[in-house]
């Protein structure tokens, strides 16, 4: 389950959906889609490399959101943290041992983020903080456009 949030910019019409956690029905999907997208390198060497040699291992493929800090970009991106199973007869989706979180950069000037997962996003938070990539006017939430996704 997942919940999605909306912002807007008044002044010019500019909408972001911000679609935190995991869909259900199209985990499965869309998990595969972001494994493969690592395993060939999209996410960088050292995930790549790590994968690769540790074919048991899987990924946190959740949307988390992402600000940095010295650009204030914003996107949603998938978590990366990287898992294995507890044991070699592993049976369950619920028992993983975690082997370490995914460095995530801005894509726009390369600095430091700060993450925000499905359970610590509060959209209140970032009244008069997030600036409209077009504009670059504050946008508002849409409190009537929001909700759960699955």
């Amino acid at each position: 389950m997942g919940i999605m949030y909306k912002f807007l910019c008044e002044k010019c019409g500019y909408e972001f959906d911000a679609f935190l956690g995991w869909g259900g029905f199209s985990y499965r999907r869309n998990y595969k889609k972001i494994f493969d997208k690592a395993l060939a390198g999209c996410y960088g060497e050292e995930i790549q490399k790590f994968l690769k040699e540790n074919p048991d291992a899987v990924i946190d493929a959740s949307n988390i959101f992402i600000k940095c800090r010295e650009c204030q970009y914003f996107e949603v991106v998938p978590n990366l943290t990287t898992y294995f199973p507890n044991d070699e007869n592993f049976k369950s989706n619920e028992e993983y041992k975690f082997i370490s979180e995914y460095h995530h950069k801005c894509k726009n000037c390369g600095g430091e983020v700060e993450i925000f997962t499905i359970e610590s996003f509060n959209p209140k938070n970032f009244v008069g903080k997030l600036e409209c990539p077009n504009c670059h006017e504050f946008l508002i939430e849409d409190e009537l456009h929001g909700g759960i996704w699955d």
